[in-house]
């Protein structure tokens, strides 16, 4: 259904507001546009990756330069490609199978929960789509972002600002999400979880009660009679137990 007039105007006038002021929009975006919590948690992620990246660097060259041989035909160590250090800054064409290699080790090699890959393709999905939103602006419309650099299919380039796409959406980061998929299903037992609450799950609880408060004895509660001290306790039990379970089952079926 197309805009009212008024509803038009007020577009628009926020876009112009927008072009004016950028830093509204950035300041509104990390206000708003992720739980802080989200932002926490993938910002710690995004750092725990940089600093193994810049661990493995260091190896990797530390490696090379211990080696005096050179083997013909070799593939060359990744870490070692002058785009290596900015891979997890910006897009770059080894950025996907380096992110690819970061979820393996954490997942398989440290043997991490699948959540812990599931985080991290997060965190790096949302990170360079942030990329994109910085890069373009004051180029929003009221019709929502245009195309994004970083995101589609992901097309590499050595060149990394003719980058395309977002890396997490590369074949490589794709497959180590399904492989570890399949690892954590294959390694880890099930889990059996508590089965949903029934109605003869209430029963029981209600007798259980009632095995200590008979009939009787509600009658004379009733009738306002002195009821001695553990009387008194076995009539509150059960009163209490009977108005919570049903009140509770009320809720869940509700």
């Amino acid at each position: 259904m197309l805009p009212s007039r008024k509803n038009a105007r007020d577009l628009a006038s926020a876009h112009k507001a927008i072009q004016l002021d950028p830093n509204a929009l950035s300041q509104a975006k990390k206000k708003h546009f992720k739980a802080p919590k989200t932002t926490q948690v993938y910002l710690y992620t995004l750092n725990t990756a940089r600093k193994w990246l810049h661990q493995v660097i260091l190896e990797a060259k530390n490696s090379a330069s211990s080696s005096t041989m050179t083997i013909e035909g070799a593939t060359p160590n990744i870490f070692l490609h002058p785009l290596a250090p900015s891979a997890f800054d910006v897009p770059t064409e080894v950025t996907a199978q380096i992110l690819a290699q970061y979820v393996s080790h954490r997942v398989i090699t440290e043997k991490r929960s699948k959540s812990t890959g599931d985080t991290t393709h997060a965190a790096f999905k949302a990170y360079f789509n942030d990329l994109y939103v910085i890069k373009n602006l004051v180029g929003w419309s009221i019709h929502g972002f245009s195309s994004s650099d970083f995101r589609g299919p992901w097309k590499p380039n050595p060149d990394p600002r003719l980058c395309e796409g977002n890396p997490c959406d590369s074949s490589h980061v794709k497959d180590i999400m399904t492989t570890i998929s399949n690892y954590t299903r294959s390694t880890n037992p099930t889990r059996n979880h508590s089965r949903a609450i029934q109605i003869s799950d209430i029963e029981k609880i209600f007798s259980l009660t009632a095995s200590a408060c008979p009939p009787p004895l509600i009658q004379k509660a009733i009738s306002n009679q002195v009821l001695g001290r553990e009387e008194l306790k076995a009539v509150i039990t059960h009163s209490m137990w009977s108005a919570f379970a049903s009140l509770a089952f009320t809720l869940w079926t509700w």
